[in-house]
């Protein structure tokens, strides 16, 4: 039961008309809604007949005078289909009740018949906000032709300008083959985490500029091939020759693993 619905003034019509107290008008409400809710869930409570639906809440007097009196007090209605309604059953029934006739599919029945239309034997209530349907059905739309994404391009992780200003102060190191190992040194220390500093960006310059284009640009592309984050020449056994044979190779190999066990 709703609050306030204990002091409604048609709670003490009821109490005038059945001469009960506040508390018996209370209860024999609340157990009428709660034996709709499981044998009339959609309000219609008039397929039951009125002695049982007076015993559902223990009445003990005339059923039919029971019902009357509801009916004139407001509490119930009648219906032209299923005899009588419960009057605003939307409104007084609890929350799972809601629910669940709308799992099944299922709607309130109300007294407007302007807004009710005919499904088997009930008188089902269509939502207020929605237009009778016509009899003429409407075409399906076309379902659309699979439309295949194209796949996200990668997003370039930008290099801030000032490491690539700062190769301009270092004349001997403005070549393609730099500018674009250096482009690629600077991308990598970002993506594992370990992001140059200025000040540490000025001292590898300085450092690459005495070695040299050749070195520097060895040393960048070897350590990003490790995975490392400082700066490592590569050793001269580690140098692919071109055109060393397979027992050179074999040999090298050999004393690379007799050195390491040293």
């Amino acid at each position: 039961m709703k609050r306030g619905t204990p002091h409604h003034p048609k709670v003490d019509d009821l109490m005038d008309a059945l001469c009960v107290r506040r508390y018996e008008a209370c209860g024999i409400l609340e157990l009428l809604w709660h034996f709709a809710s499981v044998h009339a869930r959609q309000g219609d409570i008039g397929r039951h007949s009125n002695a049982r639906i007076a015993r559902a809440v223990d009445w003990g007097g005339d059923p039919g005078l029971f019902i009357d009196r509801l009916v004139k007090i407001g509490w119930l209605e009648k219906h032209g289909k299923c005899r009588l309604i419960i009057h605003h059953w939307e409104e007084h029934c609890d929350r799972h009740l809601r629910f669940s006739l709308k799992r099944d599919g299922l709607e309130f029945i109300t007294s407007d018949p302007a807004t009710t239309k005919k499904s088997g034997d009930m008188l089902v209530a269509l939502p207020r906000h929605k237009a009778p349907q016509s009899a003429t059905p409407e075409p399906e739309p076309e379902p659309e032709p699979d439309k295949k994404k194209d796949p996200p391009t990668p997003r370039k992780r930008r290099v801030p300008l000032f490491f690539l200003e700062l190769v301009e102060e270092h004349p001997a190191l403005k070549t393609a083959a730099f500018t674009t190992t250096w482009h690629d040194w600077v991308e990598f220390r970002a993506e594992i985490k370990h992001t140059l500093t200025r000040s540490t960006a000025m001292r590898q310059l300085k450092k690459f500029a005495r070695m040299g284009v050749d070195k520097a640009v060895a040393m960048m592309e070897h350590t990003m091939c490790q995975g490392w984050w400082g700066l490592r020449e590569p050793d001269q056994a580690e140098i692919p020759n071109e055109d060393a044979t397979h027992e050179e190779i074999i040999r090298r190999d050999a004393a690379d693993a007799a050195r390491r066990q040293k």
